[in-house]
């Protein structure tokens, strides 16, 4: 019968070890393509990792929402409103204390629009007064003789 070695705890067998002696293949400048932190940042800006079959709604929009509404409407324009805010970037969400009522405040407020701009909630090429202009009274108006 052949010689075995029974190792036991106070017996432990030889430490083999890895040498790799090879040069290493790892492409040192996709580090930061790599970097965990970095992959999620770009997918908060930009939402490249989303399913394609199922890609995210439109960015929330802020507009003028006066018009008649019924109980239901209010309600799905409520969670509307939340899930668009969810769908913010976290760090943009914590700048309004996670509070879509903050959000909507802020936006509310004129001297605020560079700020909202510079944190990509307004575009800058639309004209504020624009939605102004478009509902007001005009010569075909009936009620203003």
């Amino acid at each position: 019968m052949e010689n075995v070695k029974i190792f036991s705890y106070y017996d432990r067998p030889p430490s083999v070890g890895l040498a790799c002696k090879d040069p290493s293949l790892t492409q040192q400048h996709f580090a930061d393509d790599a970097d965990i932190n970095n992959i999620l940042a770009r997918f908060q800006k930009t939402g490249l990792l989303t399913d394609p079959l199922n890609p995210p709604s439109n960015r929330p929009q802020f507009g003028d929402f006066s018009h008649d509404f019924n109980y239901q409407e209010a309600q799905n324009t409520i969670a509307y409103a939340n899930q668009a805010f969810m769908e913010l970037p976290s760090g943009l969400r914590k700048r309004f204390n996670n509070d879509p009522a903050e959000l909507l405040a802020f936006l509310e407020q004129e001297e605020n629009r560079d700020a909202a701009i510079s944190l990509g909630l307004v575009n800058a090429n639309v004209d504020p007064n624009a939605l102004d202009r478009a509902n007001a009274p005009g010569k075909d108006d009936l009620t203003n003789g």
